[in-house]
């Protein structure tokens, strides 16, 4: 197998290509893989990583639960990357208020 070209999908977005690959973690977004699994005419592959760990260096080796496939891109499509508008996020403050006055 030969490496053609490779990109990120920040790069990648709005281009079409005959194959794609992606590597997806816990960590990508949902709009990331969006535009990962989408840009290729002929196929599109999504190679989920199950074994991430974010900070290795304080891991404790056996430690950490192993993630399925389904587990990981579950978070994915939960991960939600865009900007939150000032107005939504009034909106939901003032929600958490009212959750708040009710619980007491």
């Amino acid at each position: 197998m030969e490496l053609d070209y490779a990109s990120t999908a920040h790069r990648a977005q709005g281009r079409t290509v005959h194959t794609s690959h992606s590597l997806v973690s816990p960590t990508t977004t949902r709009e990331v893989l969006y535009v990962a699994a989408t840009g290729g005419k002929e196929s599109n592959s999504i190679y989920v990583y199950t074994s991430y760990e974010p900070d290795p260096d304080t891991s404790y080796d056996g430690m950490t639960a192993h993630q399925t496939f389904r587990y990981v891109l579950t978070q994915v499509l939960r991960n939600e990357g865009r900007d939150i508008s000032a107005t939504e996020t009034i909106v939901n403050f003032q929600g958490e208020k009212k959750e708040l006055k009710i619980a007491d």
